[in-house]
């Protein structure tokens, strides 16, 4: 998988996740699309609230845990 040093961030901003040399971002590609159109569903379907949006979060956290921790581990390594 290529580097990548510019992502998007949580808050909807974007910027440049290099630090040091190395990259502190994540991949999007890395979330399956079919994850992301049930998002854009849900959005879609009228749960467009910012409490919403946090529970749809959270809940996919807790379905892809292992995938999180992961990610979070990765980025911990290359800030050291």
């Amino acid at each position: 998988m290529a580097e990548r040093a510019f992502t998007a961030l949580h808050d909807g901003a974007t910027g440049n996740t290099e630090f040091n040399g190395k990259n502190l971002g994540f991949a999007v590609d890395e979330i399956d699309i079919n994850d992301i159109s049930a998002e854009n569903k849900l959005i879609a379907d009228g749960e467009n609230t910012q409490e919403a949006i946090d529970k749809h979060a959270t809940d996919w956290i807790a379905a892809h845990q292992a995938d999180c921790d992961g990610w979070l581990a990765a980025a911990r390594a290359a800030a050291n």
